[in-house]
């Protein structure tokens, strides 16, 4: 096995993976984040938000402490449960299928 020192030394940055970061402002402006070298790159996402609102109507939030952002424009499923071996997730299960359900209907 190697040393962390050998691989460290061996390390290149040729096969990091290209890494792009969606964001959506509270005001709904979208913006599309790309890493290239040590620079960071931002560019607007040319998608007009009404265009893809369509598409999407449901939303699965299955998170601990994260707030529904957009409650006007889609329907919220909230499950506040926490990402830990322990948790339960079984318990919810039959309300989240009949969530799925409904959004596909």
């Amino acid at each position: 096995m190697q040393s962390l020192t050998a691989e460290i030394q061996s390390f290149s940055r040729s096969r990091l993976r290209k890494q792009c970061t969606r964001v959506t402002s509270l005001s709904g402006r979208r913006i599309i984040e790309t890493w290239k070298g040590s620079t960071i790159t931002v560019v607007e996402d040319p998608v007009p938000t009404e265009r893809i609102l369509g598409y999407v109507s449901h939303i699965l939030n299955v998170a601990f402490g994260v707030e529904n952002v957009f409650p006007d424009l889609f329907i919220y499923k909230t499950v506040s449960i926490l990402d830990h071996p322990d948790a339960d997730v079984l318990l919810h299960l039959t309300d989240v299928c009949s969530f799925i359900q409904q959004a596909h209907s």
